[in-house]
């Protein structure tokens, strides 16, 4: 499920992640070389460790927050589900999401006045659908089925 939430979750977790391995990585390093006999200038040795695990822990969570924000298909060992042809399927788009269908697809969109067929939005290439509160899709394309809904930004772990 993609949301807001998760993409924030995603993001703190794989920046704290980075942080705390980079924080064991300098205690480790300055631990050996004390060891070792060396001296060590400890204001330059910390504020270039505390540059490096600051600048790695936003790159991570920058990353992890961008992955979680789209559903990819297709046939590498990362995309969310195996897909025939690799595409983002769903990403979201400001506030809202969006899902991408493309030639070869088929099937159908419903929530609106009347029922759409993807093969008819797709006729002339590529095309981005929003996705609405009580949106429906039901996308085919070979051998692989995915269904995909629209839902109101409620909070997931309210009972």
């Amino acid at each position: 499920m993609l949301s807001p939430r998760r993409e924030a979750r995603a993001g703190l977790a794989a920046g704290g992640t980075v942080g705390v391995l980079t924080l064991i990585a300098a205690t480790t390093v300055g631990i050996g070389l004390t060891l070792g006999g060396r001296i060590i200038h400890t204001p330059t040795f910390v504020a270039v460790w505390l540059v490096v695990g600051v600048a790695l822990s936003l790159l991570a969570a920058r990353r992890a927050r961008g992955r979680a924000r789209r559903y990819v298909i297709g046939v590498d060992i990362d995309d969310d589900a195996f897909a025939p042809v690799p595409q983002i399927l769903v990403r979201r788009d400001g506030a809202r999401y969006e899902l991408a269908l493309a030639p070869g697809m088929s099937g159908i969109v419903e929530g609106g006045r009347a029922p759409l067929h993807i093969e008819a939005l797709v006729r002339e290439g590529r095309a981005r659908l929003q996705l609405d509160a009580g949106t429906r899709a039901e996308i085919t394309m070979t051998a692989t089925t995915f269904v995909v809904r629209g839902r109101a930004d409620v909070d997931v772990g309210a009972p």
